[in-house]
């Protein structure tokens, strides 16, 4: 008898733990959608989960009037919103006064309840900067920690988003006295960011001075087209720092030597700065007979500083000799003709300010071998965006062509009759450029706005400023249209 109950308890407990697993086992809500879209708003995203809906909209585009396609568990179930039945497609919803959408079932006591989250965003990727301190950057020398989460915000077929710990610092000379604030970055260890190929270091160029954000992007597009050896990679974000919107900047490669980003030996930069912040000559630095200012050493590779300065010196002294136009030991065998011409090109159309002066870059292949010009960098005061020099606010006149190791070069034949060669090579792709800055201009125009919502000063009367400039995002993109439109038919005339 004892053994028969126990059977029977036995059985029992296996039966409750079958209904048990059962009801554990059937869906909490038998109804639901299984996907939902908007169907009438470009680069409209929708995130569709079990909790709710999170739909992100350009910041141009209204909170009214959005038309959802959905699909349901169930072909009956009823979708409303704001008391409304919805039609897959068809019918519109206003987030203005509903912000869930309600399913029912006839006969079914069920109710499903989406909440739905709507944000605005501009477009472009994001970059969000959490400082371990909580407070803002406070050096340009002095590294910071620092969480950096990048959000491609669906800009990328094999990027969505990372967090990578590292740190954080200021950057740039006069740059870092303004406003709106540019950065460097090194993360604790290389990472593909926006599927580039992994790095360390990065930069972020706040384009404070250049009110149309503009100029340096067409400067990089330029140097693209010209086939430039290398040209940093660049791309527009928007910028987040503690959780605060910092406006529109651009991504960029650190200029360094390495894989994927700048193939050299040594890297050397033409700079009138090279002295400062306790630089040490013949360490940080050294000077050479005809340059225009001191040399600062970016990376060394496998030279040497006094290599380096006994090749730059025997570069200068083959430049500024006798037989430089020999073709056996003149100078195209101590400087690289090629990139110096284009290099040259893309500045003198800019007029750029600091094409003479600093941001000026050369780099050897080999320790021993030839100089090379590039990358393009720093356009952010050129294009008549300087108002340190009148002339350069006028379309006409050589700048940059005034270099002395420039005007050297120019006074043999062959040479400069391969920079016109060179201009011409390459004038329909500078022109395409040109016509299309108002393009360039509407792909970033959610976040000018924004960034202008932050930073709204067009005109700010600083040293660097040029008197009445357009107060308008879009009349700073017309005045560098207009700008670079004259320059480059001026150097026509010039190149013929």
């Amino acid at each position: 008898m004892k053994n028969h109950t126990f059977v029977r308890l036995v059985a029992a407990c296996v039966l409750l733990s079958a209904i048990t697993s059962c009801k554990q086992d059937l869906p909490s809500n038998p109804i639901s959608l299984t996907s939902v879209q908007i169907t009438n708003r470009n680069n409209a995203t929708v995130i569709f989960e079990d909790a709710g809906i999170h739909i992100r909209l350009l910041r141009s585009q209204s909170l009214e009037g959005l038309i959802l396609s959905f699909e349901k568990s169930e072909n009956d179930v009823i979708v409303c919103c704001n008391g409304d039945t919805l039609t897959s497609g068809v019918s519109a919803i206003n987030l203005k006064k509903s912000s869930e959408l309600v399913l029912t079932q006839p006969g079914n006591t069920y109710r499903k309840v989406y909440p739905i989250k709507a944000t605005t965003f501009t477009g472009l990727p994001i970059i969000s900067i959490q400082l371990a301190s909580g407070n803002s950057v406070q050096s340009k020398t002095t590294m910071q920690d620092a969480t950096f989460n990048f959000d491609g915000n669906g800009n990328f077929n094999n990027f969505e988003a990372c967090t990578v710990n590292g740190q954080i610092r200021g950057r740039g000379n006069s740059t870092w006295g303004f406003p709106k604030k540019p950065y460097k970055i090194k993360l604790d260890y290389a990472t593909s960011i926006f599927g580039q190929e992994a790095h360390r270091e990065w930069i972020l160029l706040a384009n404070y001075a250049d009110k149309s954000l503009l100029r340096n992007e067409i400067a990089f597009q330029m140097s693209e087209a010209m086939e430039m050896p290398y040209t940093p990679y660049h791309q527009y974000v928007e910028l987040y720092l503690n959780g605060s919107f910092q406006g529109n900047y651009q991504f960029c490669d650190e200029i360094e030597i390495g894989s994927h980003r700048l193939v050299a030996s040594s890297l050397i930069e033409l700079d009138m700065r090279a002295t400062e912040n306790g630089a040490v000559e013949g360490v940080d630095y050294f000077r050479t007979p005809k340059a225009a200012q001191p040399w600062e050493i970016k990376e060394l590779g496998a030279s040497t500083v006094a290599k380096l300065k006994s090749d730059m010196t025997n570069a200068e002294n083959v430049l500024f000799g006798t037989n430089y136009t020999n073709a056996a030991n003149g100078f195209r065998c101590v400087f690289d003709e090629e990139t110096i011409i284009k290099w040259t090109l893309i500045n003198e159309l800019f007029k750029n300010v600091d094409s003479k002066q600093c941001s000026v870059y050369f780099y050897q292949m080999q320790p021993g071998g030839k100089f090379y010009k590039g990358p393009v960098w720093d356009f952010d005061l050129g294009a008549g965006n300087d108002g340190q020099v009148p002339s350069l606010q006028d379309t006409f006149g050589w700048w940059t062509f005034k270099d002395n190791f420039f005007t050297r070069m120019r006074n043999d034949t062959d040479f400069n009759a391969h920079v016109k060669e060179i201009w011409k090579q390459y004038r329909p792709e500078i022109q395409t450029i040109i016509d299309n800055i108002g393009n360039e201009a509407d792909e970033i125009r959610e976040s000018a706005e924004k960034n202008f919502g932050k930073w709204p000063k067009f005109n700010d009367h600083d040293w660097y400023s040029v008197a009445n400039m357009p107060e308008s995002f879009d009349g700073q993109v017309e005045y560098l249209k207009n700008y670079l439109q004259k320059r480059a038919a001026w150097m026509d005339t010039q190149l013929k």
